[in-house]
C-alpha cells in the first residue's frame, strides 16, 4: 500500500477518528476478506486499527528539538505531555515527520516502533479468528497493549541485540519477539523496553516495571 494510501488513513480518515467498535468492525473485515486482500493490505489495516497510544523515549527527547518536526511540532508537544491517545485525534500525523523502520519517510534518525512487534500480535489475532475467539472484548485487550514509540536508531538497534536463548540453545533479538518469560505482551506489553527483561528505552514521562507502564517518575 503506497504512502497517499496509507494517509488516508490515518489523516482525518479511517483510523484517525473511528471508535473502537468501528476499528474493530475494520479489523474483522479484513480477516474476512483476506483471500481477496493484499498481506501488506491486510498488515495494515490491522496494524493501524489495533494501536491505542503513541509514546516517545528519553532519547529522541534529548536529542531532538520540537521545530525538528516541522508542522507537527504542536502534536509532538502535546505528545509529551500525555496527550497520546490516538482515538478521536489526528495524533497519527505525526508519522509524516518520521521514518518507519527501513526508511519509508525520511532520514531524520527517529523509528516509529511497535511497542509490541505487530509480528506478535498479528499472529495472535489471526490464530484467534480461525477459533472464532476474536470477540469485541479480545479486541480491546489487544487494543489497549499495542501502541507505537518514537525511538532513536541508536535505541532501535537495541532491540536487534542478540540475547542467548535460557536454554542456551541458540539466541534470538527482540526485533519481532517478546523477551522469554514474557510472550503474554497482554499482560506485560512493555517488556521489550524494561531495563531489566529487555532493550531498556525509557519512555519519556514514564517508568517500566515488570513490563507495565508504572506511574510517571
Amino acid at each position: 500500500m503506497d504512502m497517499e494510501n496509507r494517509r488516508k488513513f490515518y489523516t482525518g480518515g479511517l483510523w484517525s477518528f473511528d471508535s473502537l467498535k468501528e476499528r474493530y468492525k475494520h479489523i474483522k473485515w479484513a480477516l474476512d476478506n483476506q483471500k481477496n486482500l493484499d498481506e501488506n493490505e491486510i498488515k495494515f489495516i490491522i496494524k493501524n486499527g489495533f494501536v491505542s497510544k503513541i509514546y516517545i523515549s528519553e532519547g529522541v527527547v534529548n536529542n531532538y528539538k520540537p521545530e525538528d518536526f516541522g508542522a507537527q511540532e504542536n502534536l509532538y508537544n502535546d505528545i509529551l505531555k500525555g496527550k497520546n491517545n490516538v482515538l478521536g485525534t489526528d495524533v497519527f500525523d505525526i508519522c509524516k515527520a518520521v521514518e518507519s523502520r527501513g526508511g519509508a519517510y525520511n532520514t531524520k534518525g527517529i523509528i516509529i516502533e511497535h511497542i509490541v512487534p505487530a509480528k506478535v500480535y498479528l499472529g495472535d489475532v489471526k490464530e484467534k479468528y480461525v477459533n472464532k475467539m476474536f470477540t469485541f472484548a479480545y479486541f480491546k485487550k489487544v487494543f489497549d497493549a499495542v501502541s507505537i514509540c518514537l525511538v532513536t536508531d541508536e535505541e532501535d538497534e537495541r532491540l536487534s541485540k542478540k540475547r542467548p536463548k535460557r536454554n542456551g540453545k541458540g539466541d534470538y533479538t527482540l526485533v519481532s519477539k517478546m523477551p522469554e518469560g514474557y510472550e503474554d505482551y497482554i499482560v506485560s506489553p512493555f517488556a521489550r523496553y524494561d531495563p531489566d527483561l529487555g532493550a531498556g528505552i525509557v519512555l519519556h514521562g514514564w517508568k517500566i516495571d515488570n513490563g507495565k507502564l508504572d506511574k510517571q517518575p
